[in-house]
């Protein structure tokens, strides 16, 4: 889930405004490990990113970096929605991450 006050930018569209290719060195490390993970399936929607995994693939030791990119488009303070991860087929295999603080967008 997106914190309100921010839109997904797709990444797949020609005219996208913004590349994560342009960023800092850390991100674009990031960016390569999401390169190789073997992703199945993305959607990009008004209020979250959702990626399927090919889950055939051995990720028990691997970590797998998963990212997109916003864009802020209205001012204001937001929470921060925890991630979250499950399975379709296996309702057991979940996880919730901590949610960071909270989020301000401020008018230029």
């Amino acid at each position: 889930m997106l914190p309100a006050g921010l839109e997904l930018e797709n990444q797949n569209l020609a005219q996208s405004s913004a590349s994560l290719k342009d960023a800092a060195e850390t991100i674009k490390e990031s960016l390569k490990s999401m390169q190789k993970a073997r992703i199945a399936h993305q959607e990009f929607r008004d209020d979250r990113y959702i990626v399927q995994l090919d889950l055939a693939y051995d990720y028990s030791n691997r970590r797998t970096d998963l990212l997109y990119l916003a864009r802020a488009v209205t001012p204001g303070e937001y929470l921060v929605p925890p991630a979250i991860v499950e399975s379709m087929y296996r309702p057991n295999w979940q996880a919730t991450s901590d949610a960071p603080s909270l989020l301000v967008v401020r008018p230029r």
